[in-house]
């Protein structure tokens, strides 16, 4: 696990850290913005960074004790506004969601973010500074196969996941014998690329177009960010980097 630094981040501003992509266990946004393990406080010193997590994630047991240490609070609007509403603080939020585990196969990189327009009118609404992030191995950590949504099985989870607000994947990690298959993570480098930040002007009540403006440009940077490193950081250097594919959330 390791973060790269692409530039400076003065502390004066409010952010919006945006993590990408969620993976099956979003280990990378733990790991660099919900604790200092890979050496955040370091390298962005003076950051008041604030995790927010998928309620999901604090209902399980083991899970909540995880997250509660890390200090992460559930996502919601209001809790993000009342974070960012104090000067110098700054939030850390995964944008595809649990929802984009449909995607979290090896060799991939699909993200769900297309009509996602949530976080690009808070920051708009807070004059957050949005922050472009991509984690390199992500979608590795865990053997899983790109499901056929005409599918019945794709039916299912996508019942399933309507009811629970929750996507049941069908995985395969390691096992605690070597060469077997278990519920362990796949040990993989996981490299957490932290991009430029992009300026937002403090609008109160941004319109429709302001909004997808703003969606347009982030969605622009993250590509760029995306293709200016992947060669350099993807995992696997028997495989080519694949295109980045920004899509709809297809289990609504």
């Amino acid at each position: 696990m390791k973060l790269i630094k692409t530039c400076d981040i003065p502390a004066t501003k409010n952010y919006i850290f945006c993590y990408h992509p969620h993976g099956i266990v979003p280990f990378g946004m733990f790991s660099a913005l919900n604790s200092n393990c890979c050496g955040f406080d370091e390298l962005y010193p003076g950051i008041k960074l604030n995790p927010k997590s998928h309620s999901v994630n604090l209902s399980f047991p083991l899970l909540r004790e995880i997250g509660l240490y890390f200090g992460a609070q559930y996502v919601t609007k209001k809790s993000i506004i009342n974070t960012l509403s104090k000067p110098g603080n700054s939030v850390g939020i995964n944008i595809g969601g649990g929802a984009e585990m449909v995607y979290a196969v090896p060799n991939t990189a699909k993200l769900i973010i297309k009509n996602r327009f949530g976080f690009i009118k808070i920051a708009l609404e807070t004059g957050s500074d949005l922050v472009p992030i991509y984690g390199f191995g992500e979608n590795c950590t865990y053997d899983q196969s790109l499901i056929d949504q005409n599918s019945k099985s794709f039916r299912l989870k996508r019942l399933l996941y309507k009811k629970t607000n929750f996507f049941w994947p069908s995985i395969a990690g390691r096992g605690i014998l070597p060469n077997t298959k278990g519920l362990f993570p796949i040990n993989t480098p996981i490299r957490i690329v932290i991009g430029k930040p992009i300026s937002v002007e403090k609008i109160p009540n941004p319109s429709a177009d302001q909004i997808k403006d703003l969606h347009a440009k982030y969605c622009n940077e993250l590509e760029a960010l995306y293709n200016k490193y992947k060669d350099e950081f993807w995992y696997d250097p028997n495989t080519s980097p694949p295109k980045l594919e920004l899509l709809e959330n297809p289990l609504r």
